[in-house]
């Protein structure tokens, strides 16, 4: 029976962290866009305080190529119980000026 509470705790923990904190890895979609998604630590985080770590997410990927951000499209999901806020940008690296 030790041995039962000891699984579900350690089940219900990997649960727990696995929905918890950022994901901020830059994920190819198309010809040359791109799309990162952050999401909050908590349900009632608002997006504003997000949407900065999103923007940042980008600009490092398109740094890395001496690139400029052209923003295509966000998407935010505002936070509630049970969902944790989110936001998702749409990209592309275009040439500095």
């Amino acid at each position: 029976m030790v041995y039962g509470y000891r699984a579900l705790t350690i089940l219900a923990a990997a649960l727990l962290t696995s929905c918890a904190g950022t994901t901020d890895r830059v994920v190819p979609t198309g010809h040359h866009t791109y799309t990162v998604a952050i999401h909050g630590d908590i349900g009632f985080t608002p997006t504003s305080l997000v949407e900065p770590k999103a923007h940042e997410a980008a600009d490092a990927f398109c740094e890395k190529q001496n690139k400029q951000v052209k923003l295509l499209g966000e998407r935010e999901i505002y936070g509630d119980v049970g969902v944790y806020p989110s936001v998702e940008l749409e990209f592309r690296c275009a040439p500095r000026n």
